[in-house]
């Protein structure tokens, strides 16, 4: 699926060349021609780091493995690098495009878009519980390997996992119904 962007390629280097060589303000650019602000900025910042190619738009969606994909979820997820690190690194289009595979991922989501199934609630216990954490930290906090091994949702296995890392084991016992 194609798209085309309103401005064109030359006028995109032109502005930014402006901004950069003639010292004009972004600014009193993006008032002139309509554009906003933030885009101009994002532009500039592109074009510094990644060169002219990284700010002009081919007539169809770029194609990233899904082993790219992971990597870089993966990557922000852990804290590794910021989104436009992971960006630059990967060579990623932009940022949303990044936030997109993120979000498909907390909810759980593969990176192909496909819903991971769940099975129902079932009660576990505590030391199936510690061996699904100790599993989700040994992975690297891959929580979708997690999810597709033990059937849980994203949201329990990474509440189990803050909690097992701030109160060790005893955080993860389930008090719930018990007279104090």
């Amino acid at each position: 699926m194609g798209r085309k962007s309103k401005i064109s390629n030359e006028l995109k280097i032109e502005l930014i060349k402006k901004v950069l060589e003639e010292n004009e303000s972004i600014r009193s650019i993006a008032k002139e021609y309509g554009i906003s602000k933030s885009a101009l900025t994002t532009w500039k910042k592109k074009y510094i780091e990644l060169g002219e190619e990284s700010i002009t738009t081919s007539g169809k969606n770029k194609h990233y493995s899904k082993e790219v994909r992971e990597k870089a979820v993966l990557e922000y997820l852990n804290g590794q690098s910021s989104l436009f690190d992971i960006c630059k690194h990967y060579k990623i289009s932009s940022v949303s495009v990044l936030n997109y595979w993120i979000r498909d991922y907390r909810k759980n989501r593969d990176l192909d878009g496909n819903i991971i199934r769940r099975k129902k609630h079932v009660r576990i216990d505590l030391e199936r519980k510690v061996s699904i954490v100790e599993y989700c930290i040994a992975n690297y906090y891959n929580y979708n390997e997690t999810i597709k091994k033990f059937g849980i949702s994203y949201q329990q296995i990474y509440s189990w996992v803050k909690k097992y890392e701030q109160g060790g084991v005893e955080a993860l016992i389930d008090n719930r119904g018990k007279r104090k």
